[in-house]
């Protein structure tokens, strides 16, 4: 994979760091899977999000989820390619993960190998780098059950680097904090008056 040069937020991010993402080999492959650690998680969670009977609320999480803002940018933030093109994602890109805790800021590098949507339903998923904190896949899916917008989350994942090791503990909870601040939002989305909504009232 070429290295590219990318104008990168926050500027903060210096150029040498995307260019390890890009150079970093995958060490998980989506079907064939890859070697787990001694410490290893399989989450699968399914959570109604709420109702969402036109459609609306879906294509607002696809467009979010495609443009990278799956998560609150407080939260994580994703770099790339993608942003610098202005596009969706798409499988192949290399991000650059910025995480989030408190004045710090934790960067890592993955790999979309998932970034399918449709009318009905949006799917998207990453594989972890050599430069990836954590080591596994994780992989989201957006669907509507009649009225009611539904996410699905699966993930398989462990310690790779020093300072997830070190950090265990502290790591899983991060971990679980990301997953519950995007469900947050994706509540808050269904939850908040269309417009047509407020026209009736």
């Amino acid at each position: 994979m070429p290295i590219c040069t990318v104008k990168l937020y926050p500027a903060l991010v210096s150029q040498s760091k995307w260019s390890k993402v890009v150079a970093a080999k995958r060490t998980w492959d989506p079907v064939a899977g890859g070697r787990r650690s001694l410490v290893w998680w399989i989450d699968d969670l399914a959570v109604e999000l709420g109702h969402d009977p036109d459609g609306s609320v879906l294509s607002a999480i696809t467009e979010l989820a495609l443009t990278g803002n799956y998560y609150p940018m407080h939260v994580i933030h994703f770099d790339g390619l993608f942003r610098a093109e202005a596009r969706h994602l798409v499988p192949g890109d290399r991000i650059l993960q910025t995480l989030k805790i408190g004045p710090l800021s934790l960067w890592s590098g993955a790999e979309i190998f998932l970034a399918e949507c449709s009318e009905s339903d949006c799917n998207i998923g990453y594989v972890t780098t050599s430069v990836h904190h954590g080591r596994g896949v994780w992989q989201a899916r957006i669907f509507r059950e009649g009225t009611m917008l539904m996410l699905r989350v699966r993930s398989q994942s462990g310690p790779q680097s020093w300072a997830f090791w070190a950090g265990l503990p502290l790591a899983r909870y991060l971990q679980k904090r990301a997953r519950r601040k995007a469900i947050e939002r994706f509540q808050k989305m269904c939850s908040e008056p269309k417009p047509t909504d407020a026209a009736k009232t």
